[in-house]
């Protein structure tokens, strides 16, 4: 609309609009073309990842239930993504179940007081793992966490790859590199 109104502006006459409309159909038209392929292609070229579900032992029946609705309901919106492979349940003794943590590479930690969180939460942290967590007012405080929303829960994710430092100096590195580059070419200009 705005180039139409420029367009009449530039030739001090009311133009032919449609050619402009023609062209903004054919882009919606490619650009659904596009999105469609390129979603079909990465559904079919990507595999879901084995993810792990821990909840607390003294979660109730009914907190139960709710767990195996949460599970159900990811698996149907985001099956292409995750896919449940185990659900473990927490008690007091952590060493059984950082040995199941070891065999994912994403975890769920669902509805678990924050005693029991905290000490997978670090060692999720320390080991560089992708992990989700039913959010609590802690949590909503805390750095590090994004944001994100599947179906009706909430959940903080925290991304453990972040932690690597070969990948924190290569980003530093290109960061300094290009920064520089571009006070050189300013500072020509």
């Amino acid at each position: 609309m705005i180039l139409y109104v420029a367009g009449c502006l530039a030739a001090r006459r009311y133009i032919n609009i449609l050619p402009g409309v023609a062209v903004v159909v054919i882009q919606i038209l490619m650009e659904f073309i596009w999105a469609t392929k390129a979603k079909q292609y990465f559904l079919s070229h990507v595999e879901p990842r084995k993810c792990l579900l821990l909840y607390d032992t003294a979660i109730s029946d009914k907190g139960r239930v709710t767990g195996k609705e949460f599970t159900e309901k990811l698996e149907k919106t985001y099956g292409h993504l995750f896919e449940i492979a185990d659900r473990y349940p927490v008690d007091d003794k952590t060493d059984m179940t950082y040995a199941e943590i070891a065999k994912y590479s994403v975890i769920f930690i669902y509805d678990m007081p924050l005693e029991k969180r905290s000490s997978i939460v670090s060692y999720c942290v320390n080991t560089g793992k992708r992990f989700y967590v039913t959010p609590t007012v802690e949590d909503i405080v805390a750095r590090g966490y994004d944001v994100k929303h599947f179906i009706d829960t909430p959940l903080m994710s925290y991304n453990g790859s972040y932690k690597n430092n070969q990948t924190y100096f290569g980003k530093c590195a290109l960061d300094i590199f290009f920064s520089l580059l571009m006070l050189i070419v300013l500072l020509c200009w």
